[in-house]
């Protein structure tokens, strides 16, 4: 894929995975190889109904991060409206 006069990079495809390899030469003779493996990111959903009460029940509050409000006001941002009405019917 690419090549200068140090760095050899390298797409391989087989069995439906794909691997990015990277051959690096520095000045002294030694070489630097990093192998990467492409796939998908997993999501682990670390919130639950349980967490929530049990951080009410020992701190009084929860962090809930990536959940926006307006200064003031109790609605939710229009970009998570929808996102709130799937976590209602869970």
């Amino acid at each position: 894929m690419a090549t200068d006069s140090s760095k050899e990079t390298l797409k391989l495809t087989k069995d439906g995975k794909e691997l990015w390899i990277e051959v690096w030469a520095d000045h002294t003779g030694q070489y630097i190889l990093t192998i990467v493996e492409k796939a998908a990111m997993v999501q682990e959903l670390v919130a639950s109904a349980d967490a929530f009460a049990d951080g009410l029940r020992t701190t009084g509050h929860i962090a809930v991060e990536g959940i926006y409000f307006d200064t003031g006001k109790s609605e939710l941002k229009p970009n998570l409206q929808r996102r709130s009405a799937k976590w209602r019917n869970c």
